[in-house]
């Protein structure tokens, strides 16, 4: 699902900011809030986001980066996560590959980290998880690759629905 989601709006946003399509950034940056129907799936990818947008202009100046921090503190644009990771990797010069490779891997280390505290499984075992993704990584990063703006999106309506409900539920065992 992460190759026709937020994989690919990373590998959008590297795209058009290696064209200098900063309208078609912004715009995907606006797709990416269409597509999140739960609001706190969104509001977390916003939260993400914005912590890595500021954590980023602190660490080295960047034109790409202080050009999109601006269009976002105006409000023109949300500051979704997978669009401000494209284009970070694309200001470090990153590839494209290596930008959807790490970007799978942060993702499923990620979940990999809430499973091991969540359900019975060790370090041991998530690693040993990890391990065993890496063929499925590699073949979704190449895959992005050829994926174009109108691929955006993935139909999981379960998914979507435990999202919504995650949210009013008494207790909660992550932030989301």
């Amino acid at each position: 699902m992460l190759g026709y989601t937020d994989c690919l709006a990373a590998c959008l946003a590297y795209k058009y900011a290696s064209d200098d399509n900063f309208d078609s950034i912004v715009k995907l940056d606006q797709i990416i809030t269409a597509l999140k129907a739960s609001r706190e799936v969104r509001e977390a990818s916003l939260r993400i986001g914005k912590m890595m947008l500021k954590t980023v202009e602190q660490l080295f100046g960047c034109p790409l980066i202080e050009r999109y921090s601006t269009v976002v503190n105006k409000g023109i644009a949300q500051g979704h996560h997978a669009v401000i990771f494209g284009l970070v990797a694309r200001s470090i010069g990153l590839s494209p590959i290596q930008t959807n490779i790490v970007f799978l891997y942060n993702a499923a280390a990620s979940m990999v980290n809430a499973a091991i505290k969540l359900i019975p499984l060790g370090q041991r075992e998530g690693q040993g998880v990890l391990f065993s993704l890496h063929p499925t990584i590699m073949e979704t990063a190449h895959k992005v690759l050829s994926l174009e703006e109108r691929n955006l999106g993935a139909f999981a309506p379960a998914l979507e629905i435990r999202c919504m409900a995650h949210e009013r539920l008494y207790t909660r065992l992550f932030m989301s």
